[in-house]
Formats: structure tokens, C-alpha cells, sequence
């Protein structure tokens, strides 16, 4: 009996051990989009019916179960897909899905608030400059006015002015990030006029029911690689059980306490640009800044639709 206790025991040490080794168990390899708590694909309404899907499974080349070597199995990932296999498409027929359709109208579209239809009506600024522009704007920080130490349900809707300061809203970004293949730009600037940029080729959020955790990777740029900590974390704001949230008293995809961030991470959302320990981007050199910007836009595998 005592035998059997400590096989049990040692096992789940193992499994422990292999999470921390960044390897997943079975039931974790269900954690993929549009793919709820119970395993079945989450409906998608569209004119009053529900749009047929199936369930379709992914190999995860970069996570495994079991011991590794050949006792090793790779993590199959549940997605969900319509009939005709593209993913999450507009529920709104003829209309942009992003800021990247918009463009693909006119070369004359300018930098501004439009309007998208990710699931439902949704206004966004966009960026149609930077670097070839179609960008969908979802952070940004330039003069401090907006307060950005919110609850949950704040972050989960959305908050400030689409022309200045705002935090887009987890479900709209989830509904954007999950509807194509997304790559991720930052912008910084410091006070000095000096600018920074970072970019993601891969960028989404999953549903509210798996915490909006982040999937990010693919670094390029000159801030360094501060993403790589918050890679596979679930947002967390100060009205939640995280110490990380209240002390820093703004929404993010922390670390657990006391290591909320790495000597190479970053705190975008902080406090007032105008008050010590604002927004800062750390990486082999600390820049305070006084602008910043996160955003979105299909990566060129995925066509734009250019017919609306």
C-alpha cells in the first residue's frame, strides 16, 4: 500500500516537474482557440444560425508528454474550424475584419479610427504607416491621461478614447488575434525622441475562459526580447488574487509573485507617464518613455480581402 502511495506521489512530482520543463500533459493540449472549457468548439452565430465546424487536431512540435526520447509524445491541440476551412471568419459578410482590409481598399487610406467587424461592430485606430502600414491598433500610452489601474471586467470591454489613450478590450482582441495568423509590433518612445520597436510573428490571445492567456513569439527589433517571460500566461488584473496586479496596479500577463517580470521584461501598462516608475521597457539598457503602442496585423500567408 505504501508502495502504491509513493508511486502516485512520485508521479505527480513528475508531471509537476515536466510543466515546469515547459512540457504538457494531455488535458492541456486542449487548450487551443475557439475551443471551450469542455473540449467542443464554441458557436459562432452568423444572421441567426449557427455556422457549421469541425474539430481539427494540431501537432505542437515545441511541447511534449511522457519521458523524454522515445517515451516522448508531442501535444496534439484541438482548433476549430468552418466547413469551409478558414478560420473565424467575419460574422458580418463583405465587411474588414481588420485594419488590414481596410488598406487593402485604397494606397490612399490614411492613419485613423475605422470601423471592423472581428464578431461584432467594432472601432479601431489604425496605423497604415508604420512599416508598410495595416495595423490594428489595441495599447496605447502617450500623455498619462487615461487611468489604466482597472478590474477585470474593464479589461475584458475595454476602456479609454480609440484616438488616445485606450485599452482595446481582451474579447475583442482574442475575436482579432484568433480570426488569422497575427504578427505583433510595439512602438516606444522615450522622452529624448529616441524610438524603440519590437516585433512578434506570432501574436494571439485564447477566450476568457482560458484567461486570455498569451501566445507570443518570433522576436525581431532593437528593445530586446521582453516577451518571451509572459509567453503562456493568463492575464491578470488588481481586483484578482495577484500580488504582481496590485503592486504594479495595472492588467498584464504576469509571472507569479515575486517574479512578475524578468532582468528582460517590461511593464507597458504601468502607472502615469508623468510619475516615477511609468511605462518602461528593460532590456540591456532602461528606457523611460512616454509613448507606446501594441499592434496587430496578418502575416502574409493570409490573403487580405481586398474585394469589399
Amino acid at each position: 500500500m505504501a508502495f502504491c502511495r509513493c508511486r502516485s506521489v512520485f508521479a505527480i512530482v513528475l508531471a509537476i516537474s515536466q510543466l515546469n520543463k515547459g512540457w504538457a500533459s494531455p488535458e492541456q493540449s486542449q487548450k487551443q482557440r475557439g475551443v471551450d472549457i469542455n473540449g467542443n468548439c464554441e458557436p459562432i452565430m452568423q444572421d441567426g444560425k449557427e455556422v457549421p465546424q469541425k474539430m481539427t487536431y494540431r501537432i505542437d512540435g515545441k511541447r511534449s508528454y511522457g519521458k523524454r526520447g522515445k517515451g516522448s509524445f508531442p501535444v496534439q491541440k484541438k482548433a476549430c474550424e468552418i466547413e469551409d476551412g478558414s478560420m473565424s471568419p467575419s460574422l458580418v459578410p463583405g465587411q474588414p475584419m481588420d485594419c488590414a482590409d481596410i488598406q487593402a481598399r485604397g494606397a490612399n487610406v490614411s492613419s485613423g479610427v475605422y470601423a471592423i467587424y472581428p464578431g461584432k461592430h467594432t472601432n479601431v485606430y489604425c496605423d497604415m504607416e508604420t512599416d508598410g502600414g495595416n495595423w490594428t491598433v489595441f495599447q496605447r500610452r502617450t500623455d498619462g491621461s487615461e487611468n489604466f489601474n482597472r478590474n477585470w471586467s474593464d479589461y475584458k470591454t475595454g476602456f479609454g478614447s480609440i484616438s488616445s489613450e485606450h485599452w482595446l478590450g481582451n474579447d475583442i482582441i482574442h475575436q482579432l488575434s484568433n480570426q488569422r495568423n497575427y504578427e505583433l509590433r510595439v512602438d516606444l518612445e522615450g522622452f529624448k525622441g529616441n524610438t524603440l520597436y519590437a516585433n512578434y510573428d506570432t501574436f494571439r490571445i485564447d477566450n476568457e475562459t482560458l484567461g486570455y492567456l498569451l501566445t507570443v513569439s518570433g522576436y525581431s527589433g532593437n528593445t530586446g526580447d521582453t516577451l518571451w517571460y509572459h509567453n503562456g500566461r493568463t492575464f491578470l488584473t488588481p481586483d484578482m488574487n495577484s500580488q504582481c496586479a496590485r503592486d504594479y496596479r495595472v492588467g498584464w500577463w504576469y509571472g507569479p509573485a515575486g517574479h512578475c517580470f524578468t532582468a528582460a521584461s517590461f511593464d507597458i501598462n504601468c502607472k502615469p507617464l508623468n510619475q516615477p516608475g511609468g511605462i518602461s521597457w528593460i532590456s540591456v539598457v532602461t528606457h523611460r518613455l512616454k509613448k507606446s503602442e501594441m499592434k496587430l496585423r496578418p502575416v502574409p500567408d493570409y490573403p487580405i480581402n481586398s474585394n469589399n
